[in-house]
């Protein structure tokens, strides 16, 4: 890494973090095809210690993490196919059909197993509190069923196509990989640098209104 870089300052700081922010800044975009082409970009910065110690990465990690989040939740293509998505003519764009994109979200799926584990392992303060949030949020709007769409016609009941359970299906995968990825450190009782400290006693509050939440539901 550029020492330039290393420091925290000077032009190519300021270039790298420019760069970095109009990537997360474009990930805001409807389509999740952006997300789908930035991955390896985003998996490769944060493998690479060297540029995670400068913190370049860091102001980015919250926009990155709620963009993924996002389009990990899967689309009900029929609800495309009857142009009643909000950004219908938008994603037949992106993909060419179901198939297409089934597959393209299974890849995104796939390679974003790392990408959660790796924000969990590099930022654990920012990424618990971002999935506590989605989650909390996810509770309020949905806990009941809410709207309770797509219900089975025999029994009244949610399926799998029912606006909650595709909202709660797409949050398991990044709460889970977000969790094993934590380090020891964020969780253990040991005795650690101030900042360490300070990050634990932040997330272990939040871990356990996680838990509450989901024990209460």
């Amino acid at each position: 890494t550029d020492k330039d870089i290393a420091s925290g300052c000077g032009p190519k700081f300021e270039a790298v973090s420019t760069y970095l922010r109009l990537l997360s800044e474009m990930m805001s975009h409807q389509s999740g095809v952006i997300c789908g082409d930035q991955m390896n970009t985003w998996i490769g910065l944060l493998r690479d210690p060297a540029i995670v110690r400068t913190n370049v990465v860091t102001p980015h990690i919250a926009n990155v993490l709620v963009a993924y989040m996002t389009h990990i939740v899967r689309i009900r293509w029929e609800d495309v196919w009857d142009q009643n998505h909000s950004y219908a003519s938008l994603i037949e764009a992106s993909w060419d059909d179901e198939e297409e994109y089934e597959e393209w979200l299974g890849n995104l799926r796939s390679k974003a197993t790392q990408l959660f584990r790796s924000i969990g392992a590099t930022e654990p303060e920012i990424s618990v509190t971002v999935v506590h949030s989605k989650l909390r949020n996810l509770m309020a709007a949905h806990s009941n069923g809410e709207p309770r769409d797509h219900l089975n016609t025999e029994n009244n009941e949610l399926t799998v196509k029912s606006t909650a359970c595709c909202e709660f299906e797409g949050i398991t995968q990044p709460l889970d990989n977000i969790l094993h990825g934590l380090p020891s450190w964020a969780m253990d009782n040991g005795s650690y640098d101030e900042k360490r400290n300070k990050v634990r006693a932040t997330i272990r509050p939040l871990l356990a209104e996680i838990a509450s939440m989901i024990v209460n539901w």
